[in-house]
């Protein structure tokens, strides 16, 4: 992947299908082409790399580190997202709390507060308004 970025060959991809390199079509124009360029100079850099090799392994830590107490907690979880486990994992924090929900954004997928804005601040303000 290093390779692809280095050779241009992102950015003539992202010329093509300028959706790829679109993570937030939210935005307004001038910070869309910030963050088009930032994607392209930071895409799969060793910092990535790096985060990704420990993925697992951050989250089975999340998960090992058991209850929070019965405090509200709400879970935003993306319908979309296929990565394996992902679904099961976010079941799994339900039993953090007595006083959780999950909440499916069935279009959503792993940028939920830049692709589905609304459905977060609502689940938010519910949280922060809940007795």
């Amino acid at each position: 992947m290093q390779f692809l970025r280095n050779t241009g060959i992102v950015r003539a991809f992202g010329s093509i299908y300028p959706g790829f390199l679109d993570t937030n079509e939210n935005l307004p124009d001038d910070v869309l082409e910030l963050n088009r360029k930032q994607t392209m100079e930071n895409l799969w850099n060793n910092t990535m790399l790096e985060e990704r090799s420990h993925l697992n392994n951050n989250g089975h830590a999340v998960l090992d580190g058991g209850e929070i107490g019965d405090i509200p907690l709400t879970i935003i979880t993306g319908g979309a997202n296929d990565m394996e486990g992902w679904g099961e994992s976010q079941k799994d924090l339900l039993e953090w709390s007595a006083e959780s929900e999950q909440i499916v954004v069935s279009e959503g997928d792993h940028f939920l507060h830049t692709d589905h804005p609304e459905e977060v601040i609502d689940a938010v303000r519910t949280l922060v308004s809940s007795d």
